[in-house]
């Protein structure tokens, strides 16, 4: 064949050994086609041909490299696949090479990468298990982190199988060995990390302490707290705050600056249910200094609680006075308005809804109020915006002039930027849930309203945006809003999200579960639980929406607002 064709392309020869009747049956064949290549091209076989795609024969090139991956580095290597993970440093302390095996096998991403395809299919899996094993004998450590550099696969089962085989040994292991494959995998990937610790703690929440180690021992400690879920860095800081490796109030009040919304309702419901003195297997109640933290860090949200979130902070604050009775000061100081307070801000908002004062003076005023440094005028603006936003869930038994004035006010708040940080998202929050309601409904016209009054800086938040636009109701109904937030969207650079032209209901639906999930809108608070009941009321004076042939006045309570 050579002398034949002495221009021949044997890299080509190799990459079409892809065809349907390709098979390797054993050993001597392998070493037969091996050999042979390497007598005729002068050179080994290409790595890259084996397994820098995925053939179409799946069983043809699953049966070369289950010979492969355990065959003489002078016959075939792997050395020459594109994708190589560096070698695992410290593999000495347990007598082992960094490379794994001789060939370099399991350094191979490339050919992790296919395996991990390959596994999908049930009738492979038996022989990629098989091929495994020899790296789970030989070289755990260098499979895990080879494996750790394959890029994450939604779909790859492989992937999983192996992290959950092999983390656990060193998340629980404090050898040199393990110190030195946790660093690697830290280094190159901190998420994996993070969700494994996350489980091991989920299995078992006296590994904690172990987990706190091995933050200190990668000084990764702020990393997996920024990295973590809410509920697992709260147990974690609570944990590092007591062995002074963590100023806990610190660490709080910077999430608070950084993610109010969701921090506040997931630092809320882990105060309710670790204050409690029951708790679960292997756990205390929270000591008094890290409750006194957390307090304190909580203070500058004072007033801007409001809502199902603003319930679960009094429940919060009972258990604290009965649990600690020296925290009733730090608690004081996050109780209801002065009755003083409320009057001015109810007078207020009875002008309002008669209509001696315009929305634009009402603006006005409120910005005042906020500026200024008068403390009682700081006390009233607060009170009017925690008022209102905590007569939310009432708003839809407001009768229509009302709701529309509500909506009027609630918009220019968000349009002239008078609330921020969990208000704020709270407040676009409701304005996406009210426009998801049917059209014509009370509701849906509130939140038409109230976007109006801030569309011109809608742009600010483009999630928001981006969650209002997968409404397909809103594109067909007020057409003229819609298109108004796709172009504040588009003259800033964002991203502009299209619907097909006869969006289903189900597609609204699909939206709606997507802009509930977690780490979106800036606001879009994910509840962690529902605390308290009970009818709101309206200003005095409003009537309550009756059926026909009723008449009926709201009650109406010091708190009541709007």
């Amino acid at each position: 064949i050579k002398a034949a064709t002495p221009g021949l392309n044997w890299t080509r020869v190799a990459e079409l050994m892809d065809h349907p009747s390709f098979s390797i049956p054993d050993l001597s064949g392998f070493t037969l086609l091996a050999s042979a290549y390497l007598y005729a091209a002068g050179e080994r076989l290409p790595a890259r041909a084996f397994c820098g795609r995925v053939w179409d024969n799946h069983a043809g090139q699953l049966s070369f490299l289950r010979l492969a991956v355990t065959a003489d580095p002078e016959l075939f290597t792997f050395q020459t696949c594109e994708r190589m993970a560096p070698p695992v440093e410290g593999m000495q302390h347990a007598g082992k090479s960094p490379t794994g095996t001789p060939n370099e096998a399991w350094l191979s991403i490339d050919l992790l990468q296919v395996l991990c395809y390959l596994f999908v299919e049930p009738a492979h899996q038996p022989v990629v298990r098989l091929m495994l094993q020899n790296a789970l004998n030989e070289c755990p450590e260098v499979l895990l982190v080879s494996m750790a550099a394959v890029p994450p696969m939604e779909w790859s089962l492989l992937q999983r199988e192996v992290f959950s085989l092999l983390l656990p040994l060193h998340l629980s292991s404090n050898s040199p060995v393990s110190q030195a494959v946790l660093r690697r995998l830290w280094a190159g990937s901190p998420t994996l990390v993070v969700e494994a610790l996350v489980e091991y703690v989920a299995q078992d929440g006296g590994n904690l302490p172990r987990v706190l180690d091995i933050c200190q021992d990668l000084q990764a400690l702020n990393g997996v707290l920024s990295l973590a879920p809410y509920a697992f860095s709260l147990e974690l800081a609570v944990l590092a705050a007591s062995r002074s490796q963590l100023d806990l109030e610190q660490w709080a009040t910077e999430l608070m600056t950084q993610d109010a919304v969701h921090f506040v309702t997931a630092l809320l419901a882990f105060m309710d249910v670790r204050i409690a003195p029951e708790q679960p297997p292997g756990q205390v109640p929270l000591a008094e200094s890290s409750v006194r933290a957390l307090l304190r860090a909580l203070q500058p949200m004072r007033g801007q609680i409001p809502g199902d979130v603003g319930q679960l902070l009094k429940k919060v604050q009972e258990q604290v006075v009965r649990r600690f009775p020296a925290l009733a000061p730090l608690v004081s100081g996050n109780e209801p308005f002065a009755s003083e307070v409320e009057d001015e801000a109810n007078n207020h908002f009875q002008k309002i809804y008669s209509q001696e004062e315009p929305i634009e003076e009402v603006v006005q005023l409120l910005q005042s109020f906020k500026a200024s440094n008068n403390a009682h005028e700081q006390e009233v603006f607060a009170c009017m915006i925690h008022n209102l936003f905590d007569e939310y869930r009432f708003f839809p038994r407001y009768p229509d002039k009302e709701l529309h004035i509500t909506a009027l006010l609630f918009g220019a708040l968000v349009g002239h930027q008078l609330v921020s940080s969990i208000t704020l998202g709270m407040a676009l929050r409701y304005v996406q849930e009210a426009l998801a309601k049917p059209p014509g409904s009370k509701m849906y016209a509130f939140g038409t309203v109230a976007l109006r009054q801030f569309v011109g800086i809608a742009h600010l938040w483009p999630q928001f945006c981006t969650r209002v636009l997968q409404i397909p109701h809103l594109r067909k109904m007020d057409s003229d809003l819609y298109q108004r937030v796709q172009q504040s969207m588009r003259d800033h650079g964002h991203p502009v999200p299209t619907l097909p032209e006869d969006s289903h209901p189900s597609v609204a639906a699909a939206a709606a579960a997507a802009a509930n999930s977690r780490g979106g809108l800036p606001g879009a608070v994910v509840a962690a639980t529902s605390v308290g009941s009970g009818l709101g009321s309206l200003p005095p004076g409003i009537p309550t929406q009756t059926t026909p042939g009723q008449q009926g006045t709201a009650p109406t309570t010091a708190a009541a607002a709007a």
